[in-house]
């Protein structure tokens, strides 16, 4: 079966894109938790976070700075309800 992050990475599968650049695309969860819960991905495939190396540490923040500045835009400093690094 294969990873539908990648089949959104590579345009064959739907997703609602609100970022997307050479490495990452940040993407609306299909089965959100919360009202704002974007999802960002790397476009090559990454099987889990143990799978990062040392030398993928500017796209990791690239991932954190793309994540903070879309749940920013969309609730403005004081609102955002989690620390995105909470989660890496």
């Amino acid at each position: 079966m294969p990873c539908i992050f990648c089949e959104i990475a590579a345009g064959n599968a739907p997703a609602e894109i609100h970022y997307e650049d050479e490495d990452i695309i940040a993407l609306n969860d299909h089965n959100p938790a919360a009202n704002h819960h974007i999802l960002i991905i790397t476009k090559r495939h990454v099987k889990n976070i143990a799978e990062f190396k040392k030398e993928d540490l500017e796209l990791v923040k690239k991932m954190k700075d793309v994540g903070t500045r879309l749940i920013t835009e969309r609730l403005g400093k004081d609102e955002s309800p989690v620390t995105p690094d909470k989660y890496l």
